[in-house]
């Protein structure tokens, strides 16, 4: 028997000793077979240039590790479950060559223990068992390049974050990711099942590790990764008109910032406090005030809205000249006058001025104000301010009816006037139109004119321009242009403000007035319909816009196969249908009979508003899914109009009930500056109003949507549980849209 073969049968005998128990795994000495070296050797580790996990077979070089190492050494390698061997080869006094086999059908991991012996010179020593070498059935380690994490940008306080990851390459023979967190910061961050949840503003690194990730597994693999985490943000304040009065001591003024619930105030724009009113004010002085809501749990302090207030000369009366006494006549009886009455106060000034008009060679008319126009309009408009009226400051151009396009150069003067009285501007076109500016909109003009005159144009493209689609939906029916330029560049929108818009129509044979309706073209040349009205008496077709374009007024019927089954919704439902709000259940069908959830509402409200969904989103509702509804939902959200049912949910397929109609509406409202968002419904005065069933959480709703003469379906509010369905729905956004704000500019205009 040859040495190797001795040694590995004794060391096949020592290793089944040791997996039995019988002994211990230390050093074992035998009867010395060779006796050629004198120093004593000895083995204190052995150490591979590798893993010790070899797939599906391949080299391993092992390095020995310690004194007169010269002599003979033989490592071994042995699968104890079969009892295969594996001899090295030596390459140098220290480094042995393994070589395992490859095996491509292999479908476990075979383990393989390695065992050395040494050639003492008196003595042949023998090692337990120093290191394993697993083969793998895995073909090759593909190492990780990349952890790509899957949650992006912002994140708001106590929204759970998903933690998840996309691992590159995609091949990878591990994926699996173990996250921790590294710098807590001041965000109280906690991971909870694979989620993080945050308490507070800051930023939380945390890392990302895959064990075995790299270098053929030999190592782990990480990445840190950097969340910024903030607030829930607030939408801006409505725009307001600071108000002020004159002190008792006749030489200054008080400036109040109107009363805001959660506002805090500002007369500097940079320290707020809840003191919304600024004394000692000097005439002639501009005052500026700014509001904004303030931070609160989990939100920031909203961006302020801001108004600005020129203060009038205080004008003292002069003091009377003594007047002799008269002297006494003898009383004569004459024939009494009656005294001539008093002018009832009117609180509003509508100033009109009516500009020279030059017609250019190409049929334009341009309409310039002279200097002593601006000038009275000025006088007069600050005078009615002094005493307490609203002013309007109209604009007539009207006059030269055969021009199809008219402009005013309108002084950058006039719009400064505008501002400081807080005062509508309306320019009058005549046939072409009549355009009304509110004071948010005039201010965002004075904005952009920076010192320089602007141009507003209305009017008449010619019909044969239009595709034939537009054309098919126009008919003979006019298209207007309108636009508002400044330093020659278009003011393509009125920063929050909007602009009322008349034109003359008159109605046709059968023509009913409530499906007419105005709609703008966009830059896609697709039609959007506006919030139109049609006044009869006048013969005018009213709509508002925050923005200008071109307008057609036009007719977009749509029938429902299930159109006989609609009864008294009839109408409502063809309002609400040419209006692009809804366009059925699937395209043929209404189905008014079907219960209208939530989401169904939520949507067709937004649309009626013209309030677009969110095609990205951060934060939305835990159960809003990924429907037709998605977006509109995480815009509602964001701008306050739906706070969901609690624990961040929806409920986007539950039935709608009446008192969470007027809780929608409500918030639209207030959203678009109709309605101030008051609390007037407490817990302390709830029981005390007659609110019949009305829910504690809707009341307020209820009762100021009441107090503005908004009450659609109101013979279903005598049960504010009741369930609505699609023909209620329609119903309520008809009277509501008949009933909004379009009428104050009827009734104005």
């Amino acid at each position: 028997m040859s040495t190797k073969t001795l040694v590995r049968v004794l060391s096949t005998l020592i290793a089944f000793l040791i997996l039995s128990g019988v002994i211990a795994p230390q050093n074992f000495q035998i009867l010395a077979i060779n006796s050629a070296y004198p120093e004593e050797a000895t083995i204190n580790a052995v150490t591979a240039n590798r893993t010790y996990l070899v797939h599906k077979g391949g080299n391993v070089v092992l390095k020995v590790h310690g004194e007169n190492l010269e002599c003979d050494i033989l490592l071994s390698a042995v699968d104890l479950s079969t009892q295969t061997w594996i001899e090295s080869t030596r390459v140098s006094n220290e480094t042995f060559l393994f070589i395992f086999p490859q095996n491509e059908s292999q479908e476990t991991d075979v383990l393989y223990t390695v065992y050395a012996s040494i050639d003492n010179g008196a003595t042949w020593l023998h090692y337990g068992q120093l290191v394993t070498v697993t083969v793998s059935r895995i073909a090759e380690i593909i190492d990780v390049s990349a952890i790509i994490a899957d949650f992006q940008g912002t994140k708001t306080v106590d929204s759970p974050i998903n933690l998840s990851a996309t691992i590159e390459p995609s091949n990878a023979s591990y994926h699996s990711v173990e996250w921790s967190i590294q710098d807590v910061g001041t965000t109280g961050a906690e991971l909870k099942g694979g989620m993080l949840k945050t308490t507070s503003e800051g930023e939380v690194i945390l890392q990302a590790t895959i064990s075995e990730g790299k270098t053929n597994a030999s190592e782990d693999f990480f990445e840190s990764f950097t969340i910024t985490v903030k607030n829930y943000e607030q939408s801006t304040p409505s725009d307001f008109s600071l108000e002020y009065s004159e002190n008792l001591d006749k030489t200054s003024y008080t400036v109040t910032i109107p009363a805001l619930e959660g506002a805090e105030y500002s007369f500097d724009g940079i320290t707020y406090s809840s003191l919304n009113v600024k004394t000692d004010c000097s005439p002639s002085t501009t005052i500026t005030g700014y509001v904004r809501y303030a931070a609160k749990a989990d939100y920031n302090a909203s961006p302020a809205a801001v108004s600005s207030v020129t203060l009038p000369v205080i004008v003292r009366p002069a003091t009377p000249t003594p007047i002799p006494a008269a002297t006494p006549t003898p009383w004569t009886e004459y024939p009494t006058t009656a005294p001539t009455p008093s002018q009832p106060f009117d609180p509003v000034l509508n100033y009109v001025t009516s500009p020279s008009t030059v017609m250019s060679d190409n049929g334009e008319a341009v309409a310039i104000l002279s200097q002593k126009q601006v000038s009275d309009a000025i006088s007069a408009a600050h005078t009615a301010k002094n005493e307490g009226r609203s002013v309007i400051l109209s604009i007539d151009i009207g006059l030269s009816e055969e021009a199809h396009v008219k402009s005013l150069n309108l002084p950058f003067e006039m719009l400064t006037l505008a501002t400081e009285t807080s005062a509508k501007l309306v320019i009058n076109s005549g046939q072409l139109g009549c355009i009304t500016f509110d004071s948010a909109a005039v201010r965002a003009l004075g904005q952009r004119a920076d010192g320089t005159e602007i141009v507003i144009k209305s009017s008449l493209v010619d019909n044969q321009s239009l595709s034939k689609e537009m054309s098919g939906l126009v008919g003979q029916h006019h298209v207007y242009d309108f636009s508002v330029t400044a330093g020659g560049e278009c003011v393509s929108d009125f920063a929050g403000g909007n602009a009322t818009i008349s034109v003359p129509y008159v109605l046709g044979e059968n023509e009913n007035k409530d499906m007419i309706f105005a709609y703008y073209i966009t830059d896609s040349g697709e039609l959007v319909a506006m919030n139109s009205k049609y006044d009869e008496e006048k013969q005018q077709l009213f709509f508002a816009t925050g923005h200008f374009s071109k307008y057609v007024i036009g007719k977009n019927y749509k029938s429902f196969e299930d159109a006989l089954l609609f009864g008294d919704y009839a109408t409502a439902i063809e309002y609400i249908t040419m209006r692009q709000i809804t366009s059925g259940v699937d395209g043929d069908n209404y189905s008014a009979a079907t219960d209208c959830s939530r989401a169904m509402f939520l949507v067709m409200l937004m649309r009626a508003y013209n309030i677009p969904k969110d095609l990205e989103w951060e934060s939305n509702f835990s159960d809003a899914g990924n429907a037709y509804y998605s977006g509109y939902l995480a815009a509602a959200k964001r701008l306050g109009i739906a706070a969901g049912i609690g624990e961040n949910r929806f409920a986007p397929k539950q039935t709608i009930t009446v008192q969470e109609m007027y809780v929608f509406i409500y918030n639209v409202k207030c959203f678009l500056g109709q309605a101030q968002g008051d609390t007037v419904i407490s817990e302390e005065n709830y029981n005390l109003l007659e609110m019949g069933n009305i829910a504690f959480w809707a009341a307020n709703a209820v009762h100021l949507l009441t107090t503005m003469e908004i009450t659609p379906i109101k013979d279903k509010l005598i049960n504010p549980t009741y369930n609505m369905t699609r023909g209620d729905t329609a119903q309520a956004l008809y009277e509501v849209l008949s009933s909004d704000t379009l009428n104050n500019a009827i009734q104005s205009g």
